[in-house]
């Protein structure tokens, strides 16, 4: 199955301007850990990064600073991985095994976000290769560190 015909539409998105305090707030009103940040083009949202409630805490735990005076830029996560629309959920499943991933965004051909798929949402498909889904869920690398979208 493709993994734009999986993923979720319900998502928050930030720019690098905002406010983490004002990041913080969507997070907190939505009840999530996490928004991607994106850079707005004339085709939608282009996913640029993510930013986490561990990111605020783990980069302004020590510091005396105004949320509303740091923008999201100076504590987002740049790295991101990506799932495509017209991916196989197969592939999507293993790409987030290796890398230790629990969501990541879908997007399409220009990079354009169309929503997240979570490994939550990739449980209850039949799996398309053959492997029993909850071996390719249950034996993720070790040793590496969650990443972006977990």
């Amino acid at each position: 199955m493709k993994i734009g015909a999986l993923c979720r539409q319900q998502y928050q998105v930030v720019e690098v301007e905002t406010s983490v305090a004002e990041a913080s707030q969507r997070m907190n009103d939505a009840h999530i850990h996490e928004v991607i940040v994106v850079r707005r083009s004339e085709m939608g949202n282009i996913p640029i990064g993510t930013l986490t409630d561990h990111d605020i805490t783990a980069e302004l735990a020590d510091e005396e600073v105004d949320l509303r005076e740091i923008s999201v830029r100076d504590v987002m996560s740049f790295n991101i991985l990506l799932a495509y629309d017209f991916e196989d959920s197969s592939t999507i499943i293993e790409r987030m095994r290796a890398d230790g991933i629990h969501r990541l965004p879908v997007v399409d051909k220009n990079d354009v976000l169309l929503g997240v798929v979570s490994l939550n949402d990739l449980v209850n498909i039949p799996a398309e290769s053959g492997k029993d889904l909850s071996t390719m869920l249950s034996h993720p690398h070790e040793g590496q560190a969650n990443q972006s979208l977990n």
